[in-house]
């Protein structure tokens, strides 16, 4: 299984020069880590329906932090959604092949943080990022 959660290099840079040293997310306290945004990031490349190929890679989170069961199985879940059953895989030993998982949930969060680069350049504070989150997540639950 492989160590690390990937990320772009530019991704990467941007977490550390633009998100933790400025406090976005409450990353460094005990509270936030980096595979809490790794997930947000996720999500948002979910919700999207988009992976984005990775072109050069540096690791994020190592894979041996990914100790709840229920994060890989939310993993799981993405790959089966998004892969498995969209490409008619018959397979089920694919769905146990973390390398393969993690190669698409990284995809999926590399859109996630695309997306978030953007907002952060169009949004000058963490509260306006995370007040427009909020808006979209309100109307998302009005629509179903």
């Amino acid at each position: 299984m492989k160590k690390t959660l990937d990320v772009t290099n530019a991704v990467n840079q941007f977490i550390k020069e633009e998100l933790e040293d400025k406090n976005f997310f409450f990353l460094n306290n005990k509270y936030t880590d980096r595979q809490d945004l790794f997930d947000f990031a996720l999500a948002l490349g979910v919700h999207a329906d988009k992976a984005t190929r990775l072109e050069s890679k540096v690791g994020l989170v190592r894979t041996e932090r990914l100790t709840m069961p229920s994060t890989m199985h939310k993993y799981i879940a993405i790959y089966y959604d998004k892969v498995y059953a969209r490409e008619g895989h018959t397979n089920v030993d694919e769905l146990s092949d973390y390398d393969r998982i993690f190669r698409v949930v990284e995809e999926y969060a590399n859109t996630g943080f695309q997306m978030i680069i953007e907002e952060i350049k169009n949004n000058t504070s963490n509260e306006n990022f995370m007040y427009d989150r909020i808006n979209e997540l309100k109307a998302i639950c009005e629509n179903n």
